[in-house]
């Protein structure tokens, strides 16, 4: 096992915390390359603070998401940024035979909503 195979904790790459939530999507368990009805966890698209990179976080487990896309895009119309830090973000290395490119694949045990004072 190398130190890769582990990931590297994302707040190495970003020592802000804080991101922007702009988008929350569901992951399915897919069988014989068939999408099932089971729910894996939610992926979330975010603008880190700090750092400006686009990320996109998976948090496995079948817990409801933070917030319903729906409600996501009901408080961004209104002017609104929805404001989050997740809990033991890791970052692995992975290739993609899609874009023929080594790409980040990020996973957290959780995610939190940080109220905007």
């Amino acid at each position: 096992m190398t130190i890769l195979s582990k990931g590297v904790l994302l707040e190495i790459v970003q020592p802000d915390p804080l991101s922007i939530l702009k988008g929350v999507s569901t992951r399915y368990k897919y069988e014989d390359g068939k999408k099932t009805e089971e729910i894996t966890g939610y992926v979330y698209d975010c603008v880190n603070t700090g750092t400006y990179d686009f990320v996109r976080v998976l948090v496995e487990g079948g817990k409801k998401p933070i917030i319903t896309n729906e409600e996501l895009v009901e408080l961004q119309e209104n002017g609104e940024h929805v404001f989050v830090e997740f809990e033991n973000a890791r970052i692995r290395p992975y290739y993609s035979t899609i874009t023929k490119q080594i790409e980040d694949s990020i996973k957290a045990d959780g995610v939190h909503i940080v109220k905007n004072n």
